[in-house]
């Protein structure tokens, strides 16, 4: 299991002896994991709670999924809203013990962060649909460990019809809803098995999978879904390197920015108008180089930058001299 996650994650017997755990454990329960591999019982670490959650363990221990929402207090004494999943683990028909994942959803919880910064609601064109996917987006990160929830299921919870949720959702993130968990999965999976921190077998247990042979399919398509993905970026970074000069060149005023809105490159009508000579721009953002874009144009630039696009027949911006950058 990987030691750069914020959850704790922990393997324990069926004797609930400690047999493995993360480095967030030191976070969560102030003992660090080489104080508690081979040596600490589940009550000793759970203190109070163990006699809360032992339904719960008798359950993972009988054969049962389980997955809870409690109120958990760290040593430091500050509270977190958590969602603990115990998978069992089976050895030849037999359980040998159970894997347990902790997870902080105390931000899920918090709905008010975005009028905290004082940023202009967005319009409706651009936030509709665009917050309803990001939110089964949200659910399907939270079932990663729990098992896929179904389309009906998602469409229930975000009061959206099945063929919309479908429809919407691959044009927005390219893959079928389920496609896209799978992927999230085998993200996971990829940095768990290349750290050595767990086998496939291990990783097909702990993602739910009944058949760890199905895991091993998937886990090779991921791979070589991977390697594609490498060799596309490669191209792309060819093309625009071709892109680069033909913008430079344009006798237009017409500007390359990534997907931070960064500037790339910029035709030299473009430099002139906004009187950028000189001034160290690319590899700049736009909002930091020509600040007044940041409240007329960035709702737009995030909406595009999602794959959508925008057309307008005139925007005014009004033109401000910028200080140099060294």
């Amino acid at each position: 299991m990987t030691e750069h996650t914020e959850a704790m994650l922990a393997y324990w017997d069926k004797n609930l002896i400690c047999r493995y755990a993360n480095k967030a454990t030191a976070d969560w329960f102030g003992i660090t994991p080489e104080h508690m591999i081979n040596k600490s019982h589940l009550s000793e670490i759970l203190g109070t709670l163990f006699d809360v959650q032992l339904p719960y363990i008798n359950g993972v221990l009988g054969g049962k999924i389980q997955v809870f929402d409690q109120v958990i207090h760290l040593y430091s004494g500050k509270a977190k809203n958590v969602r603990i999943t115990y998978h069992p683990n089976y050895v030849e028909g037999e359980i040998k013990g159970f894997y347990a994942h902790m997870a902080d959803i105390s931000p899920l919880n918090n709905k008010s962060h975005d009028n905290k910064t004082g940023v202009e609601k967005l319009p409706e064109f651009v936030t509709q649909n665009d917050q309803l996917l990001e939110n089964v987006a949200k659910t399907l990160n939270e079932n990663l460990f729990i098992g896929f929830p179904s389309i009906s299921a998602l469409s229930k919870q975000h009061f959206v019809s099945e063929s919309k949720l479908k429809r919407d959702f691959k044009q927005n993130f390219g893959k079928t809803i389920f496609s896209y968990y799978r992927y999230l999965q085998m993200e996971i999976a990829d940095r768990y098995i290349r750290e050595k921190r767990c086998n496939k077998n291990q990783m097909a247990v702990m993602l739910n999978f009944s058949n760890p042979s199905n895991f091993s399919a998937c886990y090779h398509r991921y791979l070589e879904e991977k390697s594609s993905d490498g060799e596309l970026i490669e191209t792309q970074k060819e093309d625009n390197t071709h892109n680069k000069t033909l913008i430079e060149q344009a006798p237009i005023a017409i500007a390359m920015f990534d997907n931070q809105m960064q500037f790339i490159a910029a035709s030299k009508r473009w430099v002139a108008e906004y009187k950028l000579e000189n001034t160290g721009f690319i590899g700049k953002s736009i909002y930091e180089v020509l600040p007044a874009t940041k409240k007329k144009c960035e709702k737009l630039h995030n909406h595009c930058l999602k794959g959508n696009i925008y057309q307008c027949d005139g925007l005014l911006l009004k033109k401000m001299m910028v200080p140099a950058f060294g």
